[in-house]
């Protein structure tokens, strides 16, 4: 079976095996002496292995630094040897059946390869492309510290985003209201004095951008402290004195 000459001293075999096991195939090899007639015999048996496969599963789109595991999909066995290429991704190579844990950094489309070799026979190399989205970011304008008394604050978001964002807004210690859904909140109250955290985490679509911080303070207001000098007089030539310190 697929002997170039079987009548040759030196033929070529070309064998397939398009199973999921491997199969042998005998050989016999027969000389004959032309003077003597005499015949001598060896036989060969040759085994034949399946071709691996390389297949593997993934999203389509993911956000940046988002961490996915990608499994190897084949029934490989235990010698099989894997190796997989992530183009521009954390880590960027990896050996071993997986799954595998990677992030990329970069937004785009990126390239993802696996081949097996098991028994020395190499897999066609599996391909596939994975869109990587922008994260939105945060960033919170600045703000003026405030008095107690009449203190209202109003904050914008001012990073980079889409139409559709939403925005997740924390306020505190001692705020009202505490959170907010829009992207600009106003009119947030704070009814102790002391030192304020504003935090926000914006939305766009599936990724979502890291929180963004901001400190402020928010100053507790002066007590007013006053007496009176000179004691009690009479009526006439009486003369007192006021004296105010803020507290």
């Amino acid at each position: 079976i697929g002997l170039s000459n079987a009548n040759s001293a030196q033929p070529t075999v070309t064998l397939s095996n398009n199973t999921a096991l491997p199969h042998q195939q005998a050989y016999i090899l027969a000389i004959t002496d032309t003077i003597t007639f005499c015949v001598d015999e060896d036989t060969m048996v040759m085994t034949v292995y399946p071709i691996p496969s390389s297949p593997f599963n993934m999203p389509d789109t993911i956000c940046q630094y988002e961490l996915i595991g990608i499994p190897y999909l084949g029934s490989s066995g235990l010698n099989a040897t894997y190796d997989w290429t992530f183009a521009g991704g954390i880590p960027n190579i990896a050996s071993g059946q997986g799954p595998h844990q990677v992030s990329w950094s970069s937004p785009g489309l990126h390239e993802v390869a696996l081949t097996v070799t098991e028994n020395g026979c190499p897999s066609p190399t599996e391909r596939d492309t994975i869109f990587v989205r922008t994260n939105p970011t945060a960033l919170i304008g600045p703000v003026n510290d405030q008095c107690l008394v009449g203190n209202s604050f109003n904050f914008q978001q001012l990073g980079n985003f889409g139409l559709g964002a939403t925005h997740a807004w924390t306020f505190w210690p001692n705020a009202s209201p505490s959170t907010s859904f829009i992207q600009n909140p106003t009119g947030i109250v704070f009814s102790t004095a002391g030192p304020k955290i504003a935090s926000v985490r914006t939305t766009d679509g599936t990724c979502s951008s890291l929180i963004d911080s901001l400190l402020f303070e928010v100053f507790p207001d002066p007590d007013a402290l006053w007496a009176v000098l000179g004691g009690v007089q009479c009526f006439n030539g009486n003369s007192h004195q006021f004296v105010a310190n803020a507290g």
